[in-house]
């Protein structure tokens, strides 16, 4: 069993200036008062394509400065963040669903 997920994240629309360039704003933090390492996948609401993976985040660490996996077309794109509680074997525990807008300006 597990306790609750307490997400720290900047915003639910990461502003990327072109489909290969890093986010402005994309900020994922696993806060120290959880207990669990994660990792998160964002996959596009409309195709269900995986356009990012992230690395594991241990409990305490944080990501930015993230660029997407796939180069997207200028656009908003509704998505949504699939983060992954693990376990020491990196088995998934258990997973929580958020809305996140990628928007592309270029």
């Amino acid at each position: 069993s597990f306790g609750s997920y307490r997400v720290k994240m900047s915003s639910t629309n990461w502003i990327f200036e072109d489909g290969t360039s890093v986010s402005e704003n994309a900020y994922v933090e696993n806060n120290e008062s959880n207990t669990n390492d994660v990792y998160f996948d964002i996959i596009r609401s409309d195709t269900n394509e995986t356009i990012y993976k992230s690395p594991v985040l241990p409990l305490g660490s944080h990501l930015e400065a993230i660029t997407l996996d796939t180069d997207l077309n200028a656009g908003t794109y509704d998505c949504v963040m699939v983060y992954h509680l693990i376990n020491e074997n990196q088995e998934t525990l258990s997973t929580l669903n958020l809305s996140l807008t990628i928007t592309v300006e270029n």
